[in-house]
């Protein structure tokens, strides 16, 4: 689990999907608790659910409360844009157009790293 200011970011990776998922949903329900213990909500609108792999398939989806999170094909987290795939494409393209330069892309390879981004906010009692 990485935390920066209110944006969190849960890291679950297994060879298996669905076991990645499955860890991925029992972090999300420990956060869920504290949350609720806190009285913080999670701004479900800002939050999303990535697999990172190389393989077409997605993990089985996860949820938080009884908002099931949306699969995305790309985050932005620390201004970094990470696409499904790790291969940089989408931060590239994204960064191209701000500077309008050209690049040199790069591909990495990864087993399946399932993610979720939670936007969070506090709620009064």
């Amino acid at each position: 689990m990485g935390t920066f200011a209110d944006d969190t970011a849960i890291f679950a990776t297994h060879a298996d999907p669905t076991t990645a998922s499955r860890n991925l949903q029992e972090h999300l329900l420990t956060i869920q608790n504290w949350l609720q213990k806190w009285k913080i909500k999670v701004n479900e609108t800002k939050s999303s659910h990535i697999t990172f792999t190389l393989r077409k398939d997605n993990c089985p989806a996860v949820s938080i409360s009884p908002t099931v999170l949306p699969q995305v094909e790309s985050v932005k987290y620390f201004g970094l844009h990470f696409d499904r795939r790790l291969n940089w494409k989408v931060h590239i393209t994204k960064k191209r157009k701000q500077t309008d330069l050209t690049h040199c892309g790069w591909v990495t390879q990864i087993c399946v790293f399932n993610t979720v981004k939670l936007g969070t906010s506090a709620s009064s009692p």
